[in-house]
């Protein structure tokens, strides 16, 4: 109970177990589990009575770290056998003077209010480092917050045969190894698709490895994204954004995909590797984020969802409408090169009226567009830009489909005059 309430009710239940328990050494249990430093001097008083120490002691443990033994903080004789069947045989005894000073030496390390599992805030890296050194009862309190952080994974079973509890420990270090993988091969792929000399049988052989890889993250749910999102924040790789959004997308939980929107809102940057993850992953598997994206009120965000659209050939229908009001440069720019992407007829008036737009981009995008819809008019805007110099990425687009979609002949003499006006 005290690990799944909230502060204010955690509090109030404690008090009420401290209070009303018919058995002391369950409100006890209950304190060592809510690991709120801010019950440590109630934990201290309880071991004054024989009955309760030993728990008291170990609840003292479990919220601290301290170790009785080792530092050591244990009676120097313990007192006479209990009862064997006691669940606290074999725990020591701890020392109330010397805890009492250790504690008024030590207090401040710990901040109150912030739940604690062996001195530590509750984290699930922590929880897999008391599951690989802890004692079996502080592995079984680590087992349960896991379970509660992670709430697609199974409880971990302690008492599971050592060999295959060692086995599950070291499948967090497999899928960090997945991480750095899929980060590097997702940046070979790109920049295969890239290079003139690439194959598609050689771009299927890389799809296939890296698919392998983003299928073991999304297979490990929260703890699959948790080592994406550890890596994307902890080192900030070239391509940690593109496993990390692979690999958010499908989760049944929407706080990933959320976290990493909010990550991309605060480093533009990154947005491409955004837009690629969300091409990469089939349309049946991405539950609804790109609609999220059209309607966010983040323009990065609105774009890079109708980015994605033309990458999975889906009209955004009203969004784009919205786009084309859109003051923002790359937003409208990115509605007009979609209309001829994915050859929209209706907007063919919209395209005619940017053909005059003082914005060279828009007005670049709408004839590119317009010429895939076999619009004449916008190829001689388009052999205009060309040759007065427009940008060069758009130059090259420009000529790229020119010298496509005009006849043969017309199309040597244009060619023939642009090598005259260069020299």
């Amino acid at each position: 109970m005290p690990r799944i309430l909230h502060d204010s009710w955690r509090q109030h239940w404690l008090g009420t177990i401290k209070d009303k328990a018919v058995h002391s050494r369950d409100a006890i249990i209950s304190v060592g589990a809510a690991g709120d430093p801010w019950q440590i001097p109630w934990l201290i008083a309880q071991m004054q009575h024989p009955e309760l120490a030993r728990v008291a002691g170990e609840a003292f443990t479990l919220i601290t770290g301290v170790d009785l033994v080792e530092h050591p903080l244990v009676q120097p004789a313990a007192p006479s056998p209990t009862n064997s069947k006691d669940p606290t045989s074999g725990l020591p005894w701890p020392n109330l003077e010397m805890i009492v000073a250790w504690w008024e030496t030590n207090e401040t390390r710990f901040q109150r209010g912030t739940r604690l599992l062996l001195g530590h805030p509750i984290t699930p890296d922590h929880c897999l480092h008391v599951l690989v050194n802890g004692y079996q009862r502080q592995r079984a309190a680590a087992a349960l917050e896991l379970a509660l952080i992670q709430t697609r994974m199974p409880l971990f079973a302690i008492h599971a045969p050592a060999t295959e509890q060692q086995n599950l420990l070291d499948v967090r270090d497999i899928l960090q190894g997945c991480v750095e993988t899929a980060t590097k091969l997702w940046l070979e792929r790109d920049h295969a698709a890239r290079a003139p000399m690439t194959t598609l049988p050689e771009l299927t052989e890389l799809d296939s490895r890296l698919e392998r890889q983003l299928t073991l993250l999304r297979e490990a749910g929260d703890l699959g994204w948790r080592c994406c999102w550890d890596s994307l924040t902890a080192h900030g790789r070239p391509g940690a954004v593109f496993t990390a959004a692979a690999t958010a997308v499908s989760h049944l939980d929407d706080a990933p995909f959320k976290q990493l929107t909010d990550y991309i809102n605060t480093t533009p940057d990154m947005a491409r590797e955004l837009i690629a993850a969300l091409g990469w992953v089939a349309p049946d598997r991405l539950r609804g984020r790109v609609r999220d994206l059209l309607a966010s009120t983040s323009p990065l965000l609105r774009h890079a969802g109708i980015t994605v659209c033309g990458f999975h050939q889906v009209d955004p229908g009203p969004y784009l409408d919205a786009a084309l009001k859109d003051s923002g440069l790359r937003l409208r720019a990115c509605a007009l090169r979609l209309f001829g992407e994915l050859r929209l007829q209706r907007y063919l008036p919209v395209l005619r009226q940017h053909l005059n737009h003082a914005n060279e981009t828009w007005r670049f995008w709408a004839a590119w567009s317009a010429g895939l819809l076999a619009n004449g008019r916008s190829l001689d805007i388009l052999q205009r830009m060309v040759e007065h110099d427009a940008e060069p990425a758009l130059q090259q687009r420009a000529v790229e489909l020119l010298a496509r979609a005009i006849d043969l002949e017309p199309a040597r003499l244009w060619i023939r005059q642009l090598l005259l006006d260069e020299d």
